[in-house]
């Protein structure tokens, strides 16, 4: 059981599911408030097998599924602070009716209607919690006491109580309004609560499927902001189901099909044995690494300080690697080019090039290995399929910088873990690594080619100026002969 992690969360009403405000270790006496009262009744959330089941001490709890893990709440074994918890109270959520938030008193979401086949609710009068204005509009309204208001009431007590700081880690949504929110919400952390020095790491989960036109803007919105604010961008984009990238991960057919990434339970469980991997060097004394210094031999580059990832991957036991962020779609890939008519233009990829069939170019590599119950042989032999051992080296801008990080610590999987993402093996050999990579000039040069074709008004230059500047960083003397802006 972890009490009172260091962290805030937001998110939209019924989306902490059957969680409490306040739980039994604090008295909801203690933050009451004397402002006026809004009566808001929906269904109360019940608890979750799992969890009734932790609650009467239960030698055996109940064994989760996808269809019994709605909420996060079902598997959460957390007891949190209440200014750890932040409520948008103008929006709902459903995990099924709702999955992006839509506004508050649309649609009774305690009654049976059908969504549409996207997720989104059936009727089209129904404002749903996309977009990044909306977001925006979000976090600085005024009468939204858990927007921008949150991080002096709440965000300011929690860094206050933190020894020594060594950084933040932000995680969120990108192609909802979430983005938009984040951006803001990043953005004034930084003038105003820490140091400018002080590394924060974005995880920016992105759709890995074709998205409108209105998402796609919506998105590159999301990501100058949030890349200006932050230290580094990690994009996490997990594939989607029927990808034929899960089998040789899983190791067969049979573990892959079990795999569910639509479902937030085995998604969340997957990027959590990532970030929690990657970052160990940083909070063990064993390699008393810090995220300043995982963060600069990440970016170093004699074209400058490069500030996006564009390689994401995890290995368990004797699988092969899973490529999430960038790179997942590399030898997938070309120039997006717009596809359909009116409101619902998409952008489909087609490959064009041969080159694609080679892994994309590596600037600089930080990788970490959970040595588990492997031996220091077998250790060696797994690194070395990722790793050529050529290029273990001190950082030298002619041929870039890999950190090999190998740690004997295991991975604390909890009880509420899917045991398809490990195996159900406590003692397994995890890998995973980020990457500073090509393929971020071959995303951002897609990028600034719709904002030149696409996008009208003062915010057009600013952005193709942006991203430009962005593209020139990862060129450093090599680049593709198909990419050209």
């Amino acid at each position: 059981m972890i009490q009172n992690p260091i962290h805030l969360t937001f998110k939209t009403s019924g989306g902490f599911g059957y969680l409490p405000k306040y739980s039994g270790s604090y008295s909801e006496s203690a933050f009451t408030t004397s402002g006026p009262i809004e009566r808001i009744e929906r269904n109360q959330i019940e608890k979750s097998e799992y969890v009734r089941s932790l609650d009467s001490d239960a030698n055996d709890p109940i064994v989760l599924s996808t269809s019994t893990a709605r909420y996060w709440s079902d598997y959460c074994n957390v007891y949190y602070h209440p200014r750890s918890l932040q409520q948008l109270g103008n929006w709902e959520y459903h995990p099924e009716k709702a999955p992006d938030g839509i506004a508050r008193g649309s649609q009774n979401l305690d009654t049976d209607v059908t969504p549409s086949t996207d997720g989104s609710a059936a009727s089209s009068s129904i404002r749903n919690f996309r977009g990044y204005d909306i977001g925006v509009a979000e976090y600085q309204d005024p009468a939204n006491e858990n927007g921008r208001e949150a991080l002096d009431r709440d965000f300011r007590a929690i860094l206050e109580e933190c020894d020594n700081l060594g950084g933040l880690n932000l995680l969120t949504d990108i192609d909802s309004a979430w983005g938009g929110f984040s951006s803001e919400l990043l953005r004034d952390i930084r003038d105003d609560y820490i140091s400018t020095k002080l590394p924060v790491i974005s995880w920016g989960l992105e759709t890995n499927s074709r998205i409108s036109h209105a998402d796609m803007y919506s998105r590159i919105r999301s990501l100058g902001s949030l890349i200006t604010s932050s230290t580094l961008y990690v994009p996490v984009r997990i594939p989607g189901p029927g990808s034929n990238k899960y089998e040789p991960f899983f190791g067969s057919a049979e573990a892959a099909a079990r795999f569910n990434p639509t479902s937030l339970w085995h998604s969340s469980a997957l990027l959590s044995t990532v970030l929690e991997t990657v970052t160990l060097p940083t909070r063990t004394w064993i390699r008393n690494e810090s995220l300043d210094s995982m963060v600069n031999r990440l970016g170093a580059g004699s074209a400058g300080y490069r500030s996006v990832v564009g390689d994401v991957d995890i290995a368990v036991g004797e699988g092969e690697r899973l490529r999430i962020g960038y790179d997942t779609n590399y030898q997938d890939q070309d120039i997006t080019q717009r596809t359909g008519s009116g409101s619902r233009r998409a952008w489909k990829q087609s490959t064009k090039d041969s080159s694609l069939t080679q892994d994309p170019h590596v600037f600089n590599r930080w990788s970490v290995a959970r040595r588990g119950g492997a031996s220091n042989e077998e250790l060696k032999k797994k690194m070395s399929r990722f790793i050529p051992p050529e290029k273990l080296n001190p950082y030298d801008p002619t041929r870039g910088y890999v950190q090999e990080c190998t740690l004997p610590v295991i991975y604390p999987v909890p009880d509420s873990f899917p045991d398809i993402v490990v195996g159900g093996n406590t003692n397994a050999l995890i890998y995973s690594s980020l990457a500073t990579t090509v393929s971020v000039r071959r995303e951002f040069i897609q990028i600034k080619d719709f904002v030149s074709k696409y996008v009208r008004g003062d915010e057009r230059e600013e952005l193709k100026n942006g991203f430009a500047d962005l593209i020139n960083e990862y060129e450093d003397g090599w680049s593709s002969g198909s990419d050209s802006e």
